[in-house]
């Protein structure tokens, strides 16, 4: 099984993941919409938010074959898949593993906490650690 980028309209990543759990049930897929959590300030105040990392794709992991391909091909609001000029190009491994690593047990990536000590900054907790 290999990860592959969907792109798909701006804003409906969710309702995309709807619409592949719904047509797709029996696929054996993994889907994921990376997020980050961001602090913004809103009427002077500072409120926590959760935003796309990668707006306009979604990944999936899945064993890629015409079927499936034409069956993705189907589903409202995707745009294209990432592919070459004849068939869906994987994700290379060494790229999808950085954000594997940040988003260990669900879509979003956590705040890393830090400290500073001098010209270092060494973080202690969070998707950071060891880097």
């Amino acid at each position: 099984m290999n990860w592959y980028a969907l792109f798909v309209k701006t804003g409906e990543e969710e309702l995309t993941r709807k619409y592949l759990e719904t047509i797709l049930p029996h696929a054996d897929m993994k889907i994921l919409i990376p997020k980050r959590k961001l602090k913004e300030r809103r009427r002077g105040q500072i409120v926590e938010c959760i935003r796309t990392l990668l707006p306009g794709y979604v990944l999936i992991k899945a064993d890629m074959d015409n079927d499936l391909y034409y069956q993705l091909k189907s589903i409202p609001g995707l745009l294209r898949i990432l592919k070459d000029e004849k068939e869906p190009v994987p994700i290379p491994e060494h790229e999808i593993a950085v954000i594997l690593a940040l988003t260990t047990n669900s879509d979003v990536i956590e705040f890393s906490e830090i400290y500073k000590k001098g010209d270092r900054i060494k973080v202690c907790k969070g998707p950071m650690v060891g880097l």
